[in-house]
């Protein structure tokens, strides 16, 4: 009788085992999920910087500038 018990105690541990676990990676998965939520938010803050600060300079990148073209090398100023 007590062989039967024993089993039973053994799969009971096997399943609370598995049961702990599922809930310690469960709650690494919550903070995964968590800090893809924070980097993806960083990473569309970021986008939305570059877009403002871009729309702001927008002026800018159509000034036409003159550059001196230089045949050789030896004709730099430098």
């Amino acid at each position: 009788m007590i062989g039967p018990i024993k089993k039973l105690m053994n799969e009971w541990r096997k399943v609370k085992q598995a049961a702990e676990d599922y809930e310690t990676l469960s709650d690494s998965v919550d903070d995964l999920d968590t800090r893809v939520f924070e980097l993806e938010s960083m990473i569309t803050r970021v986008q939305v910087e570059y877009k403002n600060e871009y729309e702001e300079d927008n002026e800018l990148s159509h000034t036409p500038i003159q550059l001196t073209i230089y045949e050789y090398i030896d004709e730099l100023p430098f």
